[in-house]
């Protein structure tokens, strides 16, 4: 009990002395001016005790400091014109305060007020920029971007500018409308989301596309043999992959036939088998030793001896006894290994799972074919025996789980069909190799191109989007999200 005291107390004293150490560290951090560092360090003793005052008071000085610094950055660059670097610290700075709860006070508040003003003066250069070239798009992603630090200014300048971006984009809108018909659906859908933006309906053509896009899968399952369960799985993912391809439309008016064939074979053998358990055990036997042993031996003397009544020299005899070394023979315990075998009825699993999908759909006159044969096996032995002192237990085999492994295969299966319907979009309308006359005609192409999710846009597309809004394509989709 003592020992376990005496370690008690020395881990709590070596504990003591390492957070006197960081704390060090970080206070030094503090007075080079490392104020990343410290605060670095004073998170990391904070995060092991949370109950610790004074590394609290020392994270909440170096987040302080750390603001400060930060802020006179902010200004250094928007003096040396570099506004769009110094938009982008002071964003990352209220980012950091807001995480952590703490707000700038005295020099710091009035320097972070100040640049925010400085930053609503560029924000309204970038806009007037984007507006004038009618990108209501581009003057409201740079806003809401960076939102967090326009609105820190105490005019309403930033609302001022959301209201201009509105009404151009609103302009934007009607003049965009006007070009669209019955014959561009894909880009009235995608100008109904732009419209959409700026509070202004616009109805989609969802009839127009409905004759070209389906609402599900219609599948037929021929030659086959696979269980009911693994049927459902099949049916299940590829509807739910066949969603996520630009070939879907939740008001399509037809369904997609889809044809299932192959097979699923499994296989189990059970087998007994009799198994050996070779082990060791100590054996004691009794064996005859030779001892060394050592005893004292009698013998007698002749001696010299005055003799007390003639006071003349007299021999005497007499007893004495000497050490004598010899051997004798006894028996001893002593214990060898015993190697020995322990026979036992078992059994032998074998399992074999063999599948084959095939299927066939037919898109646009394209004849497309999907293939997947895949097999696993496993095998493991079955027994009660339970002798742990030989290292014997009881065993079961680990075999799969044929209806998991089913889905599994078909949902590879249907991942498949979902990349080969995808590829076949992106070939018929991501190719832009002839020349179009109109702006809707070349929206149209565009818009029905990237209507396939993830779908890589060509440069094209791409230039298009830069051309009439001002922004990528990622950039633009995440705006009208």
């Amino acid at each position: 009990m003592n020992n376990i005291w005496v370690l008690l107390i020395l881990s709590l004293t070596l504990s003591a002395a390492g957070c006197a150490s960081a704390k060090k560290e970080a206070e030094e951090a503090m007075e080079a001016g490392n104020y990343d560092d410290a605060v670095a360090r004073y998170d990391k003793i904070v995060a092991e005790d949370p109950t610790d005052a004074d590394a609290n008071a020392g994270l909440t000085r170096a987040r302080k400091a750390w603001i400060g610094k930060k802020l006179i950055q902010v200004r250094m660059q928007r003096l040396a014109s570099s506004p769009p670097e110094s938009l982008l610290l002071l964003k990352f700075i209220l980012e950091k305060e807001t995480q952590w709860g703490l707000a700038p006070s005295g020099a710091e508040a009035y320097t972070q007020n100040e640049e925010a003003g400085f930053a609503l003066d560029y924000a309204e250069s970038e806009v007037a920029s984007a507006l004038n070239r009618n990108y209501p798009l581009l003057s409201y992603s740079f806003l809401t971007q960076n939102k967090l630090v326009l609105q820190t200014a105490s005019d309403k300048r930033y609302e001022n500018l959301i209201a201009r971006t509105y009404q151009s984009g609103k302009i934007s809108c009607t003049n965009f409308g006007k070009i669209t018909s019955h014959k561009t659906p894909y880009f009235k859908n995608f100008l109904a989301r732009y419209c959409s933006l700026w509070g202004v309906p616009l109805k989609t053509s969802s009839s127009s596309l409905s004759s070209e896009l389906f609402h599900g899968l219609q599948i037929e399952f021929e030659k086959e043999n696979f269980p009911a369960e693994n049927k459902d799985a099949i049916r299940a993912l590829l509807n739910t992959s066949f969603k996520e391809t630009a070939w879907y439309d939740v008001e399509g008016k037809q369904l997609l036939p889809f044809t299932v064939r192959g097979q699923f074979v499994e296989t189990h053998a059970k087998n007994g088998i009799i198994l050996e358990k070779l082990y060791t055990e100590k054996e004691s036997y009794i064996e005859s030793v030779t001892v060394q042993k050592t005893r004292q031996v009698p013998y007698e003397e002749t001696i010299t001896a005055l003799d007390p009544y003639t006071h003349q020299p007299t021999p005497k005899t007499i007893t004495q006894y000497r050490p004598e070394t010899y051997t004798e023979s006894q028996p001893e315990t002593r214990y060898r290994d015993v190697h020995k075998s322990y026979r036992y009825p078992a059994w032998k699993h074998e399992q074999s799972l063999k599948i084959g999908l095939n299927g066939s759909f037919l898109l646009q006159g394209r004849s497309l074919d999907l293939s997947l044969n895949e097999a696993a096996s496993a095998e493991g032995v079955e027994h009660s025996e339970n002798h742990p002192e030989w290292g014997l237990t009881p065993s079961q085999p680990n075999l799969i789980n044929s209806l998991a492994w089913g889905k599994e295969q078909a949902a590879h299966f249907s991942n498949n069909f979902k990349t080969k319907a995808s590829e076949l979009w992106q070939e018929l309308y991501c190719r832009f190799d002839t020349p179009v006359s109109n702006l809707a005609e070349s929206g149209e192409r565009v818009a029905k191109c990237l209507k396939q999710t993830g779908a890589i846009a060509p440069k094209l597309a791409e230039d298009w989007y830069q051309k009439y809004l001002g922004l990528c394509v990622a950039e633009a989709t995440r705006a009208l999200k």
